[in-house]
């Protein structure tokens, strides 16, 4: 392919056909509306149109799946389209594909898995997610810099659409009273939505929050205040935690506003708050309390043990999470070997009481696929810290938007992978959040501070041709 500067932005601006249009929205579409192929249980969405048609295999459940074959097809065009190449990669970049390639690998050849794959009982070919991995890294790594941007610019425009719909079915189902049908939240309404898809708006919470607060647009600041809601009213502590944490964070660290941004924000979340209480309570004497003792006990057990909650179950504000995961921390430095149980081998040699599984994604990950994988995620981690530091020591990060973006995102990912160890194991390796933490992390180690030195360099130097013109 011929080349051409780096910052040629009219030849390399992505500029999608129909095809690709299709592509991207399918893709976004199954992201935030269908949950993935493994969970344990099925957003409101999925319960309307069956999960199994999108991200369930043709030959098998985790072989051939229509998301899977829209990932790589998608892959394959912007290679086709635009080329890749180890020149358009840093070192960095290179290390963290080999990394990852070898990874995979030592996953694959585990000498432990078990399959029920439909080739030749192969366990190489049990999961068609690895190569879907695979290829879509490869393809964000090893395309131009200028044309990844774009294509992050690309993916925003559905995904904000896709999630503004979201919202709305979420808050119209909550309204008309739909529960889960499971015994955890029976008779409490809820917002009908997967824990995964839950940690997937906590990032476009705060990211639609940067927005407004750069751009001032109130799209932005509505959107953002109604995740803060779909949390509150999911149920689900791993979401809400993971929005309070890094609301705060942000606020005390890159919200660079007036006081009046400030109080409205405020004053928009709690008009937000009151509408969202309201909708809990059919007799506001009768249910309003106790309705706020189940929310409040609940969040408030996830660190403190309550031992009695007025004629509140114990199923609903129990909280073993913590203890599960220190228990089979311990069990597993002695128990579980270097390669783990396998693939396809799901049962664990040791549980912290009547648990059916554990709420650690480190040792469940061990325990699957080795604990080669856990080492490979604990470099991920360190990754995301390093280029943390690099980029707050950036002495003008507060001035520049992709600066405050990446601070953002590693902001993300650290408490993401922070609280693996308490997150079970499918919110941390399904498909859908490996393809979004994919995206992430190529975008921190891909748009480095040079490169955002020599974008505004670039940028001076045409106002100063356009001056002299």
């Amino acid at each position: 392919m011929k080349k051409h500067s780096e910052y040629h932005f009219n030849n390399y601006y992505f500029k999608p056909d129909v095809i690709t249009n299709v592509l991207i929205y399918s893709i976004v579409f199954i992201v935030i509306f269908i949950t993935d192929r493994t969970a344990t249980y099925s957003s409101n969405f999925s319960n309307i149109v069956s999960n199994t048609l999108l991200t369930r295999g043709f030959l098998h459940p985790a072989f051939f799946s229509v998301f899977d074959l829209l990932i790589i097809t998608f892959s394959f065009r912007i290679i086709i389209k635009f080329g890749t190449s180890i020149t358009y990669a840093n070192n960095r970049i290179v290390l963290f594909f080999i990394l990852t390639l070898l990874m995979i690998f030592l996953t694959i050849v585990n000498p432990n898995n078990h399959s029920s794959s439909p080739i030749y009982g192969l366990a190489l070919f049990s999961d068609l997610s690895n190569y879907t991995h695979i290829i879509f890294l490869y393809t964000l790594l090893f395309v131009r810099r200028r044309v990844f941007i774009n294509i992050l610019r690309w993916f925003f425009k559905p995904i904000t659409i896709m999630i503004a719909i979201q919202v709305i079915i979420l808050y119209l189902s909550h309204i008309g009273g739909f529960t889960k049908e499971i015994l955890l939240f029976g008779g409490y309404k809820s917002i009908l939505t997967a824990e995964d898809i839950l940690l997937i708006f906590v990032f476009f919470q705060i990211l639609f929050l940067h927005i407004y607060n750069k751009s001032n647009n109130m799209i932005y600041l509505i959107l953002s205040i109604l995740l803060i809601g779909i949390q509150i009213l999911s149920f689900r502590r791993a979401g809400f935690f993971f929005t309070l944490i890094i609301n705060v964070l942000y606020y005390l660290f890159l919200y660079r506003s007036t006081n009046y941004k400030i109080k409205l924000f405020i004053l928009s979340s709690s008009i937000v708050i009151l509408i969202i209480m309201s909708f809990n309570y059919n007799d506001i004497l009768n249910v309003l309390p106790h309705s706020v003792k189940v929310y409040v006990f609940r969040f408030f057990a996830a660190f403190v043990e309550i031992e009695t909650a007025n004629n509140i179950g114990r199923d609903i504000i129990a909280n073993q999470h913590f203890d599960e995961s220190s228990f089979v921390f311990q069990n597993a430095l002695t128990k579980l070997k270097f390669w783990g149980n396998g693939y396809g081998r799901e049962e664990f040699s040791f549980l912290y009481k009547n648990s059916t599984g554990i709420h650690n994604a480190y040792i469940a990950v061990w325990n699957r696929f080795g604990l080669f994988a856990v080492i490979y995620y604990l470099y991920i981690m360190l990754l995301v810290f390093i280029e943390f530091l690099q980029t707050i020591l950036f002495k003008r990060f507060r001035d520049h938007n992709l600066c405050i973006v990446k601070i953002i995102i590693c902001i993300y990912l650290s408490l993401f992978l922070l609280t693996g160890w308490i997150l079970i194991m499918q919110n941390f390796v399904g498909i859908k959040m490996i393809i979004f933490r994919s995206l992430l992390l190529v975008a921190l180690i891909k748009i480095d501070i040079f490169y955002i030195l020599s974008l505004e360099k670039f940028s001076r130097q045409n106002q100063i041709n356009n001056s002299l013109n």
